[in-house]
């Protein structure tokens, strides 16, 4: 718990900036994330109310929110789900593991109203085929608000930055998402705004994953940048805390 106390103090200043304007307060949630952070897994109730002490920290009007991520990168160019195989034929650069890591956490968010986006680090793989992968295996929950992507670990063997997701394949994320449930959104991260498609916006979620701030001044300038570069879509600053 100290890293999220001490990371609460920070998030205490920024709201006084931004009162009111808060949508979504949480945190990135990844395996081997809290492990480095903690030295162990928090069980799903810990992770909820982890959840929800930041949104107390930020602004309590907030909406309790985690980006979990389901999927991560794997011998650079594969994706490995946390979750065992229900079925999928198409495993190209895709491994499963036989333990399901999520379950719990997700039917925790479920009881306590917080809003969850699936996340993967990508590989090389098509994002349509791993949005289908994930939504078919816990799709079925009524926290889940859609899905999301690490561009910097797409492609990554070919720059240490990912690649940039163009407009038609953001275009073709969001159908394919929406065919399922028309409310779900399109999370995107990186730390560049060039990294996200140029025009097409619809259904689209934003978030700076920028990091090593000297100050918080600093901090607040680079979302402001973010907020400006997406003025109609909602911007996201994912800032380690359990990382």
């Amino acid at each position: 718990m100290k890293l999220v106390n001490l990371f609460l103090s920070a998030l205490s200043l920024i709201s006084a900036t931004y009162a009111g304007n808060v949508k979504w307060a949480g945190f990135r949630y990844s395996t081997y994330g809290v492990q480095k952070s903690f030295g162990y897994s928090p069980n799903a109730t810990n992770v909820t109310e982890y959840v929800q002490a930041l949104k107390q920290g930020l602004d309590e009007d907030a909406k309790g929110t985690l980006l979990l991520t389901v999927g991560k990168e794997s011998s650079k160019n594969k994706c490995l789900f946390e979750f065992p195989n229900s079925g999928s034929s198409n495993l190209n650069n895709i491994k499963f593991s036989s333990e399901d890591k999520f379950e719990d956490i997700l039917s925790k968010c479920d009881e306590n109203d917080i809003n969850v986006w699936l996340v993967v680090e990508p590989g090389n793989n098509d994002l349509v085929n791993l949005a289908n992968i994930v939504l078919d295996q816990y799709g079925n929950h009524e926290s889940v608000k859609g899905f999301g992507v690490d561009l910097e670990w797409w492609y990554r063997g070919n720059s240490d930055k990912g690649k940039a997701l163009t407009n038609s394949e953001a275009r073709k994320v969001v159908k394919a998402i929406r065919e399922r449930n028309e409310n779900y959104t399109f999370l995107a991260k990186h730390w560049e705004t060039s990294y996200m498609p140029k025009d097409y916006t619809d259904g689209m979620i934003y978030v700076d994953t920028a990091q090593s701030f000297r100050n918080l001044n600093q901090m607040t300038k680079e979302f402001s940048r973010w907020a400006k570069a997406f003025p109609n879509n909602p911007v996201i600053m994912n800032q380690p805390i359990c990382q």
